[in-house]
């Protein structure tokens, strides 16, 4: 049996011009079987390979015909697309810039929870003044050193948990605001 190393063909007569390899007799492995002489059995289909070849320059002429359909006409739609969205991007960097600017320099948290406090201070000064009225109609003397110590600090306790609840809350969310915004900045232009 003949073991090629090297084979050079001509595709077009089949014809061998070139063949580099050693005759070898043993055993034959993961050959399936077979062996034996060194006969040479030409398999070329000469039909077979003309319609192939038919086949791929028909396919070659529709890739061409087709290319040639967008370079006339979807090529430049694509590059006035593409100029509209550079223009586009260009008109849209000052807005960007000052989002992110806004982002980093985030809400003033502090400012945000002193103006919750004074909300709350206001309210509460007008619910203290409710319950005034509504009890002096009643006949109890507001000024009384009783009205003072009974309802005066529950009112009092309850005006300190009010104002440092509403406060605090509002420090919560300016602070989750600054997070919102450093996110959204990040994620600018990445999708």
């Amino acid at each position: 049996m003949r073991v090629y190393t090297r084979i050079i063909i001509d595709m077009a007569s089949g014809a061998v011009l070139e063949a580099e390899g050693f005759d070898y007799d043993g055993p034959v492995a993961l050959c399936k079987g077979g062996g034996g002489g060194s006969q040479t059995t030409n398999t070329q289909d000469t039909e077979y390979n003309a319609r192939m070849a038919t086949i791929a320059e028909s396919q070659q002429g529709m890739a061409q015909e087709y290319f040639n359909f967008w370079k006339s006409d979807y090529k430049p739609l694509e590059q006035e697309q593409i100029a509209a969205n550079l223009e586009m991007v260009a008109a849209a960097k000052p807005v960007r810039d000052k989002f992110i600017e806004e982002s980093l320099s985030g809400v003033n948290a502090e400012a945000i929870a002193g103006t919750a406090r004074a909300d709350a201070e206001q309210a509460m000064t007008t619910v203290d003044q409710g319950v005034t009225r509504n009890l002096s109609r009643l006949g109890l003397n507001p000024d009384s050193e009783a009205f003072a110590d009974t309802l005066g600090r529950s009112q009092a306790l309850t005006r300190a948990r009010t104002v440092t609840q509403s406060a605090n809350t509002a420090r919560a969310l300016a602070r989750s605001e600054n997070y919102d915004r450093l996110l959204k900045a990040s994620n600018l232009g990445m999708g």
